[in-house]
């Protein structure tokens, strides 16, 4: 078998010249700590302190009252946040007030600490630029291998031990009862067999954070534990009588049922409104129920009255999830008529080369292995401190950026947020799109407006009667503030709230008025509808 050539085929060798961009070792690292959160990049430079023997933290020597002075500030700033959000659900006058003093408090501990921080930084770089460069002629293996392991610490896993030193809030603090330990202590104190109580605490083993079986159907205990399915019912409806009332339910109407039964079990009307009318009763179909039960509406606000003393949540209470606190990665300040963009360096350790290992570099009684070994663990140091100083200042210029291009919302509100794509940004700055996008995700930026995620700034445009584009965000805000002011008896309809807006120079369309309220998650003007009384 041969494989021949046709006359018009021929093999040739051919030179083509392209422009192809090869991401460095640098680049590439750069790009990988930009991407990190603050959290995560602690840890990277912790790990990389631990396995680069020549990468140590600088020895600032901070004062030890300016470490507390920045440790009682962050504590002060968590404490006002738990305060501000034990006050959200409250609207009166009093809880606002305090909510506004709680917010005016926070901003100034936010610019105590920023000031105590760059204060720490002055005394860093005083101390770092102090520092001991010298070159030693002579070197001794057994010494290096000594100097190494007190670099590792003791233990090997390059964890010191401090002696005299508090254990950590953490690995003391108890951990309060959790739903599924208050309900399990119910079913261990009452009568039931050791297959009943096998099937409880698989019940109470499946709740969601509400208390509701959500995931589960009787028929699943049953297959699984293979059980009579009415065993299986009987102990939930047990469970369902357990504190908190109505664990187990599956739906909001049997919780509301049950919790109607246990605390109000003469009002019959109550238990059938809950039972058969509960879906008219969100729906705003009042005169319906009303007929429905022969009542008239004074006894309907009474029941309804009534009905929000039940908790359609009973496991929420108990949940024993720790809130979650953001941290920002930016602040941003006002100035007298400027913004100051400050990057949070806060918890990065300041990274310097090791001198020790830079006057091994130079001694003549290296062997050369030992001196590439050192090579190249301080170019990759190197390159580290030179990625995590590239991170901060790109995310301090791309702030810059959004506060120039949205100054007016600074200084006067979401209102007048305006379109902004992140290749503008790019372009401002002169960066590759794809590095703005790395650079905002999952990024908070602290403001005189409020915390803030960096990818609020970022939102297409709708456009206005003068051919000007409105951010949608603004346009957003604007039906917020509609609803709120709207008659509670005559919500305002998709299509009346675009009829206002292009009233004022805004072109929204019905749909995409009834799109904005659905992601602000609010309800349509036939369920915001309210009576006088039951609101």
């Amino acid at each position: 078998m041969s494989i021949g050539l046709r006359q018009d085929q021929r093999l040739s060798i051919t030179q083509k010249q392209e422009l192809k961009l090869v991401a460095s070792p640098q680049l590439r690292l750069f790009l990988k700590l930009l991407q990190k959160p603050q959290l995560e990049l602690r840890e990277y430079i912790s790990q990389e302190l631990k396995e680069n023997p020549v990468l140590v933290e600088a020895e600032i020597g901070v004062q030890e009252p300016l470490s507390s002075k920045i440790k009682e500030t962050k504590e002060e700033i968590k404490r006002l946040a738990e305060k501000k959000k034990a006050l959200q659900e409250k609207t009166d006058k009093k809880s606002a007030k305090e909510k506004k003093l709680l917010e005016d408090r926070i901003k100034k501990s936010y610019e105590h600490l920023d000031r105590l921080q760059r204060e720490r930084i002055k005394h860093e770089e005083a101390k770092e630029s102090s520092g001991d460069n010298a070159i030693i002629a002579q070197f001794d293996s057994q010494h290096f291998m000594e100097y190494y392991s007190r670099m590792r610490g003791d233990e090997g896993n390059g964890v010191r031990h401090v002696e005299n030193e508090p254990p950590l809030v953490e690995t003391i603090v108890s951990k309060g009862e959790s739903l599924a330990d208050h309900l399990l202590w119910q079913l261990r104190l009452s009568d039931n067999t050791p297959q009943e109580m096998e099937i409880g605490q698989y019940i109470i083993g499946n709740l969601d954070a509400n208390g509701y079986m959500s995931d589960l159907t009787t028929a699943d205990v049953a297959a699984t534990l293979e059980v009579d399915e009415d065993t299986v019912e009987r102990v939930r409806r047990q469970i369902m009588e357990f504190d908190p009332v109505g664990c187990a339910a599956t739906s909001a109407r049997e919780c509301l049922a049950v919790q109607v039964k246990a605390f109000f079990p003469e009002n019959k009307l109550l238990l059938r409104l809950v039972e058969d009318f509960i879906d008219l009763l969100e729906a705003g179909k009042y005169d319906a129920i009303e007929t429905a039960l022969g009542i008239d509406r004074d006894t309907l606000i009474k029941l309804v009255n009534t009905l929000r003393q039940l908790d359609p949540h009973p496991g929420a209470a108990m949940s024993t999830e720790a809130p979650g606190y953001i941290t920002p990665d930016v602040f941003v300040y006002r100035e007298g008529k400027d913004y100051r963009v400050v990057v949070n360096d806060d918890g990065l350790p300041k990274l310097r080369i090791s001198s020790y290992y830079e006057r091994v570099l130079s001694s003549r009684t290296s062997t050369p292995e030992e001196k590439e070994y050192i090579r190249s663990k301080i170019q990759k140091a190197l390159d580290l401190i030179k990625s995590i100083r590239q991170r901060q200042q790109t995310l301090k210029q791309i702030t810059e950026s959004i506060v120039r291009f949205q100054r007016r919302f600074f200084d006067k509100g979401t209102g007048y947020l305006e379109p902004l794509r992140q290749k503008d940004v790019a372009e401002d700055i002169g960066v590759h799109e794809s590095t703005v996008s790395r650079a905002t995700v999952n990024r908070y930026v602290y403001t005189p407006r409020g915390l803030l995620p960096l990818k609020f700034f970022f939102n297409s445009g709708v456009e206005s009667v003068n051919g000007a584009d409105v951010s949608s965000t603004a346009v957003q805000a604007m039906i917020k503030t509609l609803v709120e002011k709207e008659d509670p008896k005559n919500p305002l309809t998709d299509d009346q709230i675009s009829e206002i807006l292009m009233s004022r120079g805004i072109k929204v369309a019905r749909r995409t008025v009834a799109k904005y309220r659905a992601k602000m998650k609010i309800a349509s003007s036939s369920r915001r509808k309210k009576i006088k009384g039951l609101i």
